[in-house]
């Protein structure tokens, strides 16, 4: 008996192909559905970068070379997490909560308790770092929104 062999990963190509290929059937490979990670509020105007953080509850479905669909008020786009770093809320300093969200850990802190209740020292939070991977795409064309990143264009 032979065991299956599989080709070797290469770190560098960037996440894979995010196709469904059923074999069984003869209809092309469908696009799996992304993840979508949602904002309320654009802090620092950040989603308007090509590359920027966020801070999350810990949970499996953030993943390093994951493409997510991200989800704001006025746009949406695609984004690829490039690194995450897995942090207690006692690691909330003014470093990231300045570059995550423009406030000092203390008035973050207080954001993440709004956000998700009591937040405990030891409660684990998702540090994610995206890459826009995709254009920004205006939820009403006819927005001043819109016309403004046209023009941008």
């Amino acid at each position: 008996m032979s065991k299956k062999q599989t080709a070797p990963v290469d770190p560098l190509a960037g996440p894979p192909p995010e196709t469904d290929h059923t074999e069984s059937s003869s209809t092309p490979p469908t696009p799996k559905v992304r993840t979508v990670i949602k904002f309320s509020t654009n802090w620092n105007s950040k989603l308007l970068c090509p590359n920027f953080t966020t801070v999350r509850l810990h949970n499996a479905k953030y993943e390093r070379g994951r493409s997510y669909q991200i989800e704001f008020k006025q746009f949406g786009f695609v984004a690829h997490c490039l690194d995450l770093k897995t942090i207690k809320a006692s690691s909330f300093n003014d470093f990231i909560s300045y570059l995550d969200a423009g406030m000092s850990a203390t008035k973050f802190r207080s954001l993440m308790q709004s956000m998700y209740g009591l937040i405990t020292d030891d409660r684990l939070f998702d540090l994610l770092l995206l890459q826009r991977t995709g254009p920004i795409t205006p939820r009403n064309p006819d927005s001043l929104f819109a016309q403004q990143l046209a023009g941008e264009e």
